[in-house]
């Protein structure tokens, strides 16, 4: 008789989803990136998946992948949203008109 069917074996690494956090992470990068407001709410909500993600593969025992994608949720992420609000801003502020002089 077979005790083990029907558990969940959390140790087997055979497909943590590695690829789909980095894959998260791209994407919202691209998305805080981009110079469209209101984008940047969908790149957290990505940015959230792959922090989630993240932590299903270290359970699932690739704790230097899991750990290294963390740390670029957790840190490098705001780091990028604030250089996408910098290009937004500088194509939402207006620029001095530069006026030539007629002698």
């Amino acid at each position: 008789m077979d005790t083990y069917r029907g558990r969940t074996d959390f140790n087997n690494s055979q497909n943590p989803p590695v690829k789909a956090g980095w894959t998260c992470l791209v994407a919202a990068w691209v998305l805080f990136l981009a110079p469209i407001p209101g984008l940047g709410m969908i790149g957290w909500a990505l940015n959230l998946a792959a922090f989630i993600i993240s932590i299903i593969v270290m359970v699932k025992g690739r704790v230097g992948s899991g750990v290294a994608q963390m740390v670029c949720s957790l840190a490098v992420s705001p780091i990028v949203y604030f250089v996408g609000l910098g290009i937004l801003g500088h194509f939402l502020w207006p620029r001095p008109k530069i006026h030539s002089l007629m002698l």
